[in-house]
C-alpha cells in the first residue's frame, strides 16, 4: 500500500499515443525514398510493425523499457518521397534511430 502514490507518480509521465499525435511536430524530415523502403526499414530498426493512423499514413509507435509511449514516427507521402514527423514525450526522448533510414 505505500508504493501506491508511487504508482500513481510514474503512470502520470506516460504519454497515450493520442496524446502523441494531438502534440506538436518535434522533428521533421524529408526522404527521397518512397514510403515503403522507409517504412520497411523503421520496420526493421524499430522491431515493431508499422500501424495505420485515422489519416490513413503510415505510423510506428516508440515505446520505453516498460512499453508505455515515448514518441511516435509518422510517415506521409510527400512529393514521390516521404515525410517524416516525430513527436516525442515531454521533449526529452532521444529518438534518432529513426534517421538512419532517410
Amino acid at each position: 500500500m505505500k508504493f501506491l502514490p508511487l504508482a500513481f507518480l510514474l503512470l502520470a509521465g506516460c504519454a497515450s499515443v493520442a496524446d502523441l499525435q494531438m502534440s506538436s511536430v518535434d522533428r521533421e524530415d524529408i526522404s527521397q525514398k518512397p514510403i515503403e523502403e522507409v517504412s520497411r526499414c523503421l520496420a526493421y530498426q524499430m522491431a515493431e510493425a508499422p500501424i495505420t493512423d485515422e489519416n490513413g499514413n503510415t505510423m510506428f509507435i516508440m515505446k520505453n523499457g516498460y512499453q508505455a509511449p515515448i514518441a511516435t514516427v509518422t510517415l506521409i507521402p510527400f512529393e514521390g518521397g516521404t515525410k517524416i514527423q516525430v513527436r516525442q514525450a515531454n521533449g526529452m526522448v532521444q529518438t534518432g534511430g529513426w534517421r538512419k533510414c532517410l
